[in-house]
């Protein structure tokens, strides 16, 4: 097994390269009584595992214990590779439902390593064979981490910093596996959570959700542009500087404030994903779509 271990962060950029210690041997006589001991308590640890592993009833691919792992993995583990069918979700998650049955897998940890990231030492592994990876491309996961984040715009905290994820992998015996971790939430991300919640009450309080999905739409379309009001500034600050990262290209700009303080205010961005929110709430599908398009200008 190899002691590298190889850190990056979620645009897998690598930051840190170490090698695990390795135990010095010393020559010393141990006494009969020791080893007595320690077979006695390895006996019993191994039959202690076997019952557990016997007892894991579960058919998902989440409980095959990781035995690659040079870390401790308290949260889910993927076994890629794995042909088990995925949980199934409802039809509002649309970029859930566009993914193949493993990469649903890899969702839904991701999902969990986000809703448990407040847990002391939580983390989520997914184990792949060398070959498949080869055939997804390094970077492949976090596609999968950016569509989760695309379904739940409730998450806007995670949008406002690089470094909000990390992962860690290392190889063996032509199997990878990938560790990631979260870090745990602020107190000013508990406190914006609490108005956007907050928020979004009070927005949905004043939509009659007994109407069609089409009238739903069409209420939730028109307070929002009533609302809101478009961050000129921001668009023209993200035009020379692409990696700004502000709570106006979010649901939370939308349905409180951008992270100027300003009540209201978003751009295209932050417009869209305060809409797929608010139709979540009223439990209709809804996802968004990223992309340039010409627009006409009348001479």
């Amino acid at each position: 097994m190899s002691d590298n271990i190889v850190r990056f962060d979620k645009n897998h950029r690598k930051k840190q390269r170490y090698k695990t210690n390795t135990a010095r041997k010393i020559k010393k006589r141990i006494p009969v009584s020791s080893i007595i001991f320690v077979l006695v308590f390895g006996t019993a640890l191994f039959f202690a595992f076997r019952e557990m592993r016997n007892s894991d009833t579960s058919d998902s691919p989440n409980s095959i214990p990781n035995s690659y792992s040079q870390i401790i993995v308290t949260g889910k583990t993927v076994n890629y590779d794995n042909n088990v069918a995925p949980p199934e979700k409802d039809d509002i998650w649309v970029m859930y439902q566009s993914l193949s049955g493993p990469d649903k897998w890899v969702y839904d940890m991701f999902l969990d390593l986000v809703e448990n990231r407040d847990k002391t030492g939580y983390n989520s592994s997914i184990v792949i064979s060398d070959s498949t990876l080869e055939s997804l491309g390094d970077g492949y996961f976090w596609n999968i981490f950016l569509a989760m984040c695309e379904d739940h715009p409730e998450f806007f905290f995670l949008s406002l910093s690089d470094s909000n994820m990390e992962s860690y992998y290392y190889s063996t015996a032509g199997i990878t596996t990938y560790v990631y971790e979260i870090r745990k939430s602020t107190k000013e991300e508990e406190m914006q959570i609490a108005a956007f919640e907050e928020a979004t009450k009070v927005f949905m309080n004043d939509i009659d959700l007994s109407a069609s999905d089409l009238d739903i739409e069409l209420q939730i379309h028109d307070k929002l542009l009533d609302m809101v009001s478009y961050d000129y500034e921001l668009y023209e600050q993200h035009k020379n500087d692409e990696r700004i990262h502000d709570l106006g290209f979010t649901a939370f700009g939308a349905l409180v404030q951008d992270s100027s303080g300003k009540k209201n205010m978003a751009v295209c961005e932050g417009y869209s994903m305060a809409f797929e929110h608010l139709l979540h709430q009223a439990g209709i599908p809804c996802g968004t779509v990223s992309g340039n398009a010409l627009v006409p200008i009348a001479k």
